[in-house]
C-alpha cells in the first residue's frame, strides 16, 4: 500500500456501523484506507466481538483490539467500578476517561508507538492521555462528543441536589480536561 501509515485510536470497536459515531468512523476509515495503510486501534467491550474484528479488518490495513479487565466478569466490573470512583475522586480524572481509557488502552498505544506512523488521530476528548504517548506533532485530537455539555444542562436543570451535584463534579472535570488538553 501506498501513501501515509495512519493510526485512528477509538474508545471502542467502530463497527458494526449501527450509531451516529460509528457511521462516522466507518466513512473516514473508507476513506483513508482507499489510499492510505490505516491501522485501528480498540477497546472491546466483550469477548463476543470477534466477528466484527474480522469485518473491520477486511476495511482497513490492521486492527489491533485490547480487552480490559473490567470487563472480564459482573465481579471484575463492580470492583473497578470502585476503585476508578476512588481514582476519580482522589486525582481529579474523569470516570469517562478511566473507562475509555484504561491501561491495557495505552500499554497498546505504547507498543504501536514505537512504529512509524505519519498520522494518529485519536477520537474523543477522554483519550486524552494517550496525547503523552504519540509524537505531538504527527497527533490529532478528534473532538466530536457533546457529553461535557450535556452534563453542564444537566448540572442546570436536574431537580434532585444530588444528581445536580454528581453532574456539575462530571461537567467540571470533563470540561477541565477538555481544556487542559485544548493547549495542546
Amino acid at each position: 500500500m501506498t501513501g501515509a501509515r495512519i493510526l485512528l485510536v477509538k474508545p471502542v470497536l467502530p463497527y458494526p456501523p449501527d450509531q451516529g459515531t460509528k457511521v462516522v468512523s466507518m466513512g473516514l476509515i473508507d476513506a483513508l484506507s482507499a489510499a492510505h495503510d490505516v491501522t485501528v486501534l480498540a477497546r472491546l467491550l466483550g469477548r463476543d466481538e470477534d466477528e466484527h474484528v474480522r469485518a473491520l479488518e477486511k476495511r482497513c490495513a490492521r486492527v489491533v483490539t485490547v480487552l480490559p479487565p473490567n470487563r472480564a466478569s459482573t465481579r471484575a466490573r463492580a470492583a473497578y467500578k470502585v476503585a476508578y470512583t476512588a481514582r476519580s475522586m482522589l486525582t481529579g480524572r474523569s470516570l469517562k476517561s478511566l473507562y475509555d481509557c484504561p491501561g491495557v488502552t495505552v500499554r497498546a498505544a505504547r507498543a504501536l508507538a514505537r512504529e512509524s506512523f505519519d498520522l494518529v488521530i485519536v477520537e474523543y476528548w477522554q483519550m486524552y492521555p494517550l496525547l503523552d504517548v504519540f509524537p505531538r506533532e504527527r497527533t490529532v485530537l478528534l473532538t466530536h462528543d457533546i457529553d461535557v455539555l450535556v452534563h453542564d444542562a444537566r448540572a442546570r436543570i436536574e431537580r434532585g441536589a444530588l444528581t445536580r451535584l454528581r453532574a456539575a463534579t462530571t461537567w467540571r472535570r470533563e470540561a477541565m480536561a477538555v481544556a487542559e488538553r485544548g493547549e495542546r
